[in-house]
């Protein structure tokens, strides 16, 4: 069995038998020019439960109202070993402008649009 799919069902074992809702976590990834992932980031799982107890595997009726905000334009393919991605366009060759980045996300959820962040 591959240690990733042996590593989430431990997980998942580990989080139904202590009924855990949230993790906060650290990123265990990133993209190879640090553009989108930052490790000062801070991710979560949120876990939705079945009537028996166990990690539901549907939809989320936690989030109900989550939608699409943001679409980065970039193509990434998995660096070995898989702890990075790398570009696999590139474009710009540099980073997205990233000042008023947040402000435009916050806004572009507010309104129910979605922003597009080129390569």
């Amino acid at each position: 069995m591959h240690s990733g799919l042996w590593l989430n069902d431990l997980r998942n074992h580990f989080r139904e038998q202590f009924h855990i809702d949230v993790v906060l976590f650290r990123p265990d990834e990133r993209d190879a020019h640090a553009w989108y992932t930052q490790m000062s980031d801070t991710w979560l799982t949120v876990s939705d439960w079945t009537a028996s107890g166990t990690l539901d595997t549907e939809y989320s009726t936690r989030f109900s109202d989550s939608r699409l905000t943001v679409l980065i334009e970039e193509e990434f393919k998995e660096d070995d070993p898989a702890l990075t991605r790398s570009p696999l366009f590139a474009l710009s060759g540099g980073s997205p402008a990233s000042s008023t980045l947040s402000n435009l996300v916050r806004h572009a959820y507010a309104g129910n649009t979605m922003i597009r962040v080129q390569s």
